[in-house]
């Protein structure tokens, strides 16, 4: 996987959302979809 395919704003939550003890993937499925090119 190449980083520069990746969203920086998607990894500012997920990183936020760990701090805060919340699963990402769960509250924001299409951000992941979105950073990661994929289906969910």
């Amino acid at each position: 996987m190449k980083s520069t395919c990746l969203s920086q704003p998607f990894f500012a939550k997920f990183e936020e959302a760990l701090a805060n003890g919340e699963n990402t993937f769960y509250v924001t499925p299409r951000d992941a979809a979105s950073a990661f090119h994929v289906r969910l």
